[in-house]
């Protein structure tokens, strides 16, 4: 007869192993994606050649997510098999921010650093991602186009965006 604890760390081990096979993310080609994706992602970047292209599954969705430059600015959009847009961000200067965005940083933030600031659309709402710096520390906010703050999460320094 086996044990309880033996049966139940190997009922953990299988039942981790299916959360982690679940959500993953590999680098792809565009050949390697289904044909209305890599159409939609061809349109997108307007010829622009890829910086990376990674097929990613999160909760049973699968995504295709290209990361390319654009008139100066770094962008990454994800369309699903289909080619349907899921999200599009794209790092911007802080000028072209709605006035509300940018006042509500310097409120959230009052003299922090603008180290990166990126425009978000999914699912048809659009979002502003400031990623901001003072004394040492590092936070992303996460604003609505009217400047309302949906999110705030602390970074370590050595964390990339």
């Amino acid at each position: 007869m086996k044990s309880p604890a033996i049966l139940t760390l190997a009922a953990a081990t299988l039942l981790c192993g299916a959360a982690f096979a679940e959500d993953h993310e590999r680098n792809v080609t565009i050949e390697q994606i289904p044909a209305p994706a890599a159409e939609a992602i061809k349109k997108l970047t307007g010829g622009e050649p890829l910086a990376g292209l990674s097929e990613e599954s999160e909760k049973g969705k699968t995504v295709y997510e290209a990361k390319f430059k654009k008139e100066g600015h770094v962008r990454e959009v994800s369309v699903d098999a289909n080619g349907k847009l899921v999200s599009d961000e794209q790092t911007i200067d802080a000028s072209a921010a709605p006035e509300a965005v940018r006042q509500a940083i310097e409120k959230e933030a009052p003299g922090a650093k603008l180290e990166k600031m990126e425009k978000v659309t999914e699912d048809g709402t659009e979002t502003f991602e400031a990623l901001v710096a003072k004394g040492g520390k590092r936070a992303e906010l996460v604003f609505s186009a009217e400047g309302k703050l949906i999110k705030r999460e602390e970074k370590s320094k050595e964390e990339k965006e």
